[in-house]
């Protein structure tokens, strides 16, 4: 095992043009501070990236007006997908939505839609981070069709690191799971024949706010 480790060092090292003990070289353009990728910090540029990179991976993003009425826009994107009348919700959000037919609970067979917010949206990646507990359950992510979350500007954080570091903030740190969403469900084991939806939502919903 040793002497195959040092073979594969020497291979890397050839290939990289090092020297023993010399640090892999970097590229200053794409690394920031403490060797994280730089990248856009201002809450518009961060908004524009996450935007593309979550519609890059499947998620259907809108952007809502300064000031418009979140609760009156989800109501409005609801009745356009197929089972509105079968909406849960985190119990979480009870505060932010009036109006509306929610079930605030966690979910069940039967729930065509749910309706989460989230702990951070990662701008690097298009992902959101959502934390469970008693008021945010996973399963309202997870097992109906269409997921619609709903994210706020100042939620928006550059690259993984940065929600890391948002999370450890939070006074119910740590929280009992954290999932990221990088768009809908898919999978790709059986014949290499990709199936989205497979192991959860077939739709993720952005709705991006300004607060």
């Amino acid at each position: 095992m040793s002497e195959a480790r040092t073979l594969i060092l020497q291979r890397i090292r050839a290939r990289l043009n090092q020297k023993p003990g010399q640090p892999a070289p970097s590229d200053p353009a794409k690394v920031g501070h403490a060797g994280r990728p730089a990248g856009p910090h201002d809450p518009a540029s961060l908004a524009a990236r996450f935007a593309a990179r979550a519609t890059a991976l499947g998620s259907e993003v809108e952007h809502l007006a300064q000031g418009q009425d979140v609760s009156l826009a989800l109501q409005t994107r609801l009745a356009s997908l197929p089972g509105h009348d079968a909406v849960v919700a985190w119990p979480a959000l009870t505060r932010r939505l009036h109006g509306g037919a929610y079930a605030y609970r966690n979910a069940e067979d039967g729930d065509r839609i749910g309706v989460t917010g989230c702990a951070a949206a990662i701008a690097e990646t298009g992902s959101l981070v959502l934390t469970s507990g008693p008021t945010t359950p996973a399963s309202v992510s997870l097992l109906p069709d269409i997921h619609v979350a709903l994210v706020a500007t100042h939620q928006l954080v550059a690259d993984f690191e940065s929600a890391w570091d948002k999370l450890r903030g939070e006074p119910d740190w740590p929280p009992r799971g954290v999932t990221l969403v990088s768009g809908p469900s898919r999978t790709a084991d059986i014949e290499q024949q990709v199936v989205v939806g497979a192991h959860g939502p077939s739709r993720v919903i952005i709705l991006l706010y300004a607060d």
